[in-house]
């Protein structure tokens, strides 16, 4: 959708059915599924507090964590920066980024979350809201898995890191223009930091 629309609530409404179509299609084939929203994706999707649970059989795992074996940990980080055109003049804007403005306000929303999750009173919950401290149980799909969502990373965890948007000079972050006006770069230079250890948001 474009997120250009935040407030209008049938537009949101509507594309919010879509993804719950999708996630209701993808739950019947793999009984358990973790999703993320893009910059496409309804603006509901990114409240960490009031998120729509739009199915059963899904969760929402954007600026939160899930545990999934004894050492191994799901982190999840969605939206997405501008994407922008590069060429013999300069670059140009080739479309917005959502719920970024600009690589600056991603990078400093990464590193809030990632200081939130070294806090076990801050981490936020599985289907938890802010009234909630934490009474929320795990939902059923999860509830075989071992429960330890308050407690900080272990030091024997790995990590999994899922992001909507890719690290800037990875490959699939970089494509030709279909006019050949140039190359648009689409990722994100706060991730590929992260993943090359440049910046430690903890």
């Amino acid at each position: 959708m474009d997120n250009k629309q935040p407030n209008d609530i049938a537009v949101v409404s509507k594309f919010e059915g879509d993804v719950a179509a999708i996630l209701e299609e993808a739950g019947r084939v793999a009984g358990k599924v973790v999703y993320l929203p893009g910059n496409h994706d309804p603006p509901t999707l990114f409240d960490r507090d009031e998120a729509p649970s739009l199915c059963s059989s899904a969760y929402n795992i954007h600026c939160r964590r899930l545990r999934i074996a004894k050492n191994l940990v799901l982190v999840g980080f969605g939206g997405a920066p501008p994407a922008f055109r590069q060429n013999g003049i300069g670059r140009e804007k080739v479309w917005d980024g959502y719920p970024f403005d600009n690589e600056l306000e991603m990078k400093r929303s990464m590193r809030d979350f990632f200081s939130e999750s070294a806090n076990p009173a801050r981490v936020p919950l599985l289907g938890q809201r802010k009234e909630d401290k934490g009474t929320i149980p795990r939902p059923a799909l999860f509830c075989s898995m071992e429960d330890d969502l308050t407690l900080p990373l272990k030091p024997k965890d790995q990590i999994i890191f899922l992001s909507h948007c890719g690290p800037a000079s990875s490959k699939t972050t970089i494509v030709e223009a279909e006019d050949g006006s140039g190359k648009i770069y689409s990722g994100s230079t706060s991730v590929e930091d992260l993943l090359c250890h440049r910046d430690n948001p903890q």
